[in-house]
């Protein structure tokens, strides 16, 4: 959890755009470790692009 609690917070703090939450799994899932990991870089990549349309209007002075 030192991720969503720490570091988030501190590249945060430093400018940074965290995209999603942390991704952790128990290891008694670790068999279905592929199937994990292929659903967590599905929900990142459609934060991703939720971000990216939203950054296309927005002009930095």
């Amino acid at each position: 959890m030192g991720v969503d609690s720490h570091l988030a917070p501190l590249l945060t703090e430093v400018g940074a755009v965290v995209p999603g939450a942390g991704w952790y799994f128990e290891t008694s899932s670790m068999d279905a470790l592929d199937a994990l990991a292929d659903e967590a870089a599905a929900r990142y990549a459609r934060t991703i692009g939720q971000l990216a349309r939203l950054a296309e209007g927005v002009r930095i002075p």
